[in-house]
């Protein structure tokens, strides 16, 4: 046998596996695709609660921050009074820290030269 006769003779063995159809090949294209599709949607689940954990985190700690803010409020408006309270009574302090305190929140609203806000 020659080389040329060995060439055609391997041009006509069927390929490996050889017996499968079309059909076959089609479902396990199918099956490849809907091995893929399970995949990715456990990927984007998996995305979507790294996302909800990391939101949950954020809100959280915002929470936090506006109820410290809140309470450093509270405490100094507390300490004005406490340090007001000796001098003038503690009706009169608590008085003059509440109008300093709307003050200084009118003031920051009043457009113009007197308020801050522009």
């Amino acid at each position: 046998m020659d080389e040329d006769e060995a060439g055609a003779a391997y041009a006509r063995q069927e390929p490996p596996g050889g017996d499968e159809t079309i059909h076959a090949s089609v479902q396990r294209l199918i099956a490849s695709g809907k091995d893929l599709a399970h995949a990715e949607l456990a990927w984007a689940k998996l995305k979507g609660r790294s996302l909800a954990a990391i939101l949950r985190r954020a809100l959280l700690f915002g929470l936090l921050a506006v109820v410290g803010l809140m309470v450093g409020l509270s405490l100094s408006l507390v300490a004005g009074i406490v340090a007001l309270a000796p001098h003038v009574g503690l009706l009169p302090a608590t008085l003059i820290v509440i109008a300093v305190a709307f003050g200084m929140a009118l003031r920051r609203e009043m457009p113009g030269p007197i308020g801050l806000a522009e």
